[in-house]
């Protein structure tokens, strides 16, 4: 599974933004040299037609013992540092993130306050995606917000969930959707698909980026901006 999270950037400008830092945004005084931070730059990658590439790092803090490798010295915390991609696409004014929920969430986390360009989640109808003709079946529904001491999430699975009777029982109790996926007609032929509310495309097979990128686009335009 290949997650995607997008995020609206009507200000972002390729142009103005080659090589970006999250500590270079926050006030010296909260920012030390061991901070963990997330860093864009752009790539020199032949780029895509309609998106610029861009490296993501992001760095988090791990606190578990252990020592480097030829080196006697014990460490009781390290800095881990992950590799991802971000894409921009001028045309829907739409940042792609490559990379994990967590990391997502430290982007935003970590860019909030910058200077050089803002963003907005995306807001995610579930129902709209459900109903929507291109949805050729919903085979699975995340939900949380339970209501239970005893269970905070459940998953559903099986051919069209959203006629369940369950699935009606814990809608009608409060519960919220997280994630579905569903099987999506894209040109003709059938992809797998999972929507998170957190505004995240997650492709159950990869896929080359010059063919995964038009299909997130896709499914964002037909399944998400719709909405």
């Amino acid at each position: 599974m290949v997650p995607y999270y997008l995020l609206l950037s009507p200000d972002f400008n390729p142009k103005n933004i080659t090589n970006l830092s999250s500590n270079s945004q926050i006030g010296l005084d909260a920012v030390s040299d061991d901070t963990p931070y997330s860093s864009i730059r752009k790539s020199t990658a032949k780029s895509i037609r309609g998106f610029t590439e861009y490296e993501l790092v992001t760095e988090t803090l791990k606190r578990q013992k252990g020592r480097a490798y030829g080196k006697p010295d014990i460490f009781k915390n390290f800095i881990l540092i992950k590799e991802d991609v971000m894409y921009y696409n001028k045309a829907n004014n739409l940042l792609i993130l490559s990379t994990s929920k967590d990391n997502f969430h430290r982007f935003i986390k970590r860019f909030d306050k910058n200077n050089k360009f803002t963003f907005q989640t995306i807001s995610v109808d579930f129902s709209a995606i459900i109903d929507n003709a291109l949805n050729l079946g919903t085979d699975g529904v995340w939900l949380g917000e339970l209501g239970s001491t005893n269970i905070n999430a459940v998953g559903l699975m099986g051919h069209r969930v959203q006629d369940s009777t369950e699935y009606h029982q814990y809608i009608d109790t409060g519960a919220v959707i997280t994630n579905i996926s569903f099987v999506y007609d894209y040109k003709g032929t059938q992809e797998k698909i999972m929507v998170s509310r957190d505004g995240g495309i997650i492709l159950y097979q990869s896929k080359p980026r010059k063919d995964a990128l038009p299909l997130i686009l896709d499914v964002y335009k037909k399944m998400l901006l719709s909405n």
